[in-house]
């Protein structure tokens, strides 16, 4: 009796199984129906990390179900470069940016799967840019023979020694950066017209392609893509070395300050008429470009030559991925970064974050200079616990968990909170 019992409670069983599987999952197991934050486990934020780090938001090896402070910095990259409310939540408008995000990149992906010709090009894409539009571009130049390495999304070495073959190939200026002009002989190529009209061949490098179109007065808060076009104008002259996410925030307008101070013209950080028309004359090669990264002076001093090679030094190695004690180009923690960039300048530095914090002399926030450490306390312990590099205008690079070689703003409310203090070794 008692085994027919079981039976019977066993095909009752299966039965109720069998009709939930019939009807469907709850919709409660679909990514989106729960506001997910940090502290929070659960399945979908493991869904959720794979979605970010295929766009490009997320750096970081493997996937869990904890929500913790490197998925919500990815989801703040993520609400940021969408025009969102940047608070670190996923709830349902981050939700439908994703989805829109991915419908998106899936019709981008099988689009160019069957025709390489409809890459969309919608940004200045150059080392370190991540993202859909850069895996389009690789699978493009792979099929050209110019790309050989793996189609990752993330403009590498790799990539932009690619973009300078293809340029190289079409007797462009070879500059790395898929731009304008590139894209439009990358269109006539596709299209079969490998002998794009009047070539030369002793083209001199310049900016022209990327002069702006005057349409509005830019300023703080202003969003579009004339102020990642800005944005992209004042990084090729130096002046700008932040995300070019089309916003207009404090590094835009710093940056459009320290132009307007350098070309004499009024200093007030609003992209008006003037300062645009100011901007291409600049970009015509018609003003010296002297670049806001090392201040406006132009002599060709031994520090200031060193400085500017430190700087170029460290961004060579942007979306480099965080590796912990990591210190050579495969992956860096902070302190084996900076130590990596300053020791291929000939300045030696202690290996860890609370021994670079007494090298050298210190200096205060107003007297940062480019090319000085910056030390930041209590961003997972007590004491020095995290190192950059200062860039100027308030921006600085370094290692960070969740973009690896990244840069960012001193203004910004965590960096803000958690800096000390800077200190000069050179």
């Amino acid at each position: 009796m008692a085994l027919k019992k079981h039976a019977l409670k066993s095909t009752v069983a299966t039965l109720t199984l069998m009709a939930v599987l019939a009807m469907g999952l709850p919709a409660n197991a679909q990514l989106g129906d729960q506001l997910l934050k940090r502290g929070m486990r659960d399945a979908d934020v493991k869904v959720l990390q794979q979605h970010l780090k295929d766009l490009g938001h997320m750096n970081y090896n493997g996937t869990t179900t904890y929500y913790g402070y490197i998925t919500e910095n990815a989801v703040r990259d993520f609400q940021r470069a969408n025009g969102l409310k940047v608070d670190g939540y996923f709830g349902p408008n981050t939700s439908k940016a994703l989805n829109n995000k991915i419908n998106k990149t899936n019709s981008s992906s099988n689009s160019t799967n069957t025709n390489t010709s409809l890459f969309n090009y919608t940004r200045v894409l150059k080392y370190g840019s991540r993202g859909q539009d850069v895996k389009s571009l690789q699978s493009i130049l792979k099929s050209l023979g110019h790309y050989s390495s793996s189609i990752d999304g993330i403009f590498g070495s790799g990539t932009r020694s690619a973009v300078r073959n293809f340029q190289r190939s079409q007797r462009i200026s070879v500059d790395g950066y898929f731009g304008p002009n590139s894209y439009k002989y990358l269109k006539n190529t596709l299209s079969g017209n490998t002998s794009p009209s009047n070539p030369a061949p002793d083209q001199k490098p310049s900016n022209n392609t990327g002069l702006l179109t005057y349409k509005r007065v830019l300023k703080y808060g202003s969003r579009g893509q004339d102020v990642k076009s800005l944005q992209s104008a004042l990084d090729k002259l130096n002046y700008y070395s932040s995300g070019i996410d089309g916003i207009y925030g404090s590094g835009t307008r710093s940056a459009v300050r320290n132009f307007q101070r350098a070309a004499h013209i009024a200093v007030d950080g609003y992209a008006g008429p003037n300062t645009i028309k100011t901007i291409n004359k600049a970009l015509n090669g018609e003003l010296p470009n002297r670049g806001g990264s090392t201040g406006s002076n132009t002599n060709n001093s031994s520090r200031d030559k060193l400085t500017q090679n430190i700087i170029n030094e460290s961004k060579k190695y942007l979306g480099v991925p965080y590796r912990y004690a990591g210190s050579t180009p495969s992956g860096f923690d902070c302190s084996g970064y900076t130590q990596y960039v300053y020791r291929k300048l000939g300045i030696s530095l202690s290996r860890s974050s609370v021994g670079q914090a007494n090298n050298g002399s210190r200096v205060s926030r107003n007297n940062l200079k480019p090319g000085d450490l910056v030390i930041f306390e209590g961003t997972y312990k007590p004491g020095p616990s995290h190192t950059g590099i200062y860039l100027g205008n308030d921006m600085f690079i370094s290692a960070t968990s969740s973009k690896g070689i990244a840069i960012a703003s001193l203004n910004s409310n965590y960096w803000g909170s958690h800096y000390a203090y800077g200190r000069r070794v050179y």
